[in-house]
């Protein structure tokens, strides 16, 4: 019986291979009723993405590359058609299923990338901020210096403070230095 059904399946497949070759390319039509509830349920099973255009754009796209009467026309019979046309479609959904898993790789890349833009326009000062950080700094060292003819040592003070030790650290700095004059304080600069 087996022998049988592959000598149909064979004479089936010259038949169409013959009307594709002349031009009807409709002759594929024969098949497509024939197996395309086996190579739907197939292909959904097999892909990747359960989405309706997905499966449908693959079967679509097989259905198609079989009017060009190459893959009919290399069957030779050694197994059913059936099994020898699933053989293509199921090479035909790996590629899909390639595709779909570079492009989800490519839109995480994307994505991450993205992120890490915004992370880094964001953590960015603004030119606004930058101007007014220039100018606090101007009117600190400002009111140090006035602040020096005044009171060296509380000048001395909130420079260090300004350069941001820690209290212990100012008072380690206050007994090693002594004095301070407001010259030395014109030459330091604010960070």
């Amino acid at each position: 019986m087996q022998i049988q059904t592959e000598n149909n399946d064979f004479a089936l497949a010259r038949k169409i291979c013959n009307q594709l070759l002349s031009g009807n390319r409709e002759s594929i039509l024969e098949l497509y009723h024939r197996y395309q509830a086996f190579f739907s349920a197939f292909t959904r099973q097999r892909l990747y993405e359960s989405k309706v255009y997905e499966y449908e754009n693959v079967l679509t796209d097989y259905w198609i590359e079989l009017t060009n009467s190459k893959a009919i026309c290399g069957y030779e019979g050694k197994s059913s058609l059936r099994t020898y046309l699933t053989v293509i479609l199921n090479r035909r959904i790996i590629d899909a299923n390639r595709k779909i898993r570079s492009d989800k790789n490519s839109k995480k890349l994307l994505t991450d990338r993205i992120n890490e833009l915004n992370d880094e326009f964001q953590n960015q000062p603004s030119p606004e901020d930058e101007f007014i950080k220039k100018e606090q700094h101007k009117l600190i060292h400002e009111a140090l210096l006035i602040l020096a003819e005044t009171s060296p040592r509380d000048a001395k003070l909130m420079l260090m403070h300004f350069e941001g030790l820690t209290y212990e650290e100012m008072a380690k700095r206050e007994f090693q230095d002594g004095r301070v004059d407001s010259k030395k304080l014109k030459k330091r600069q604010i960070r």
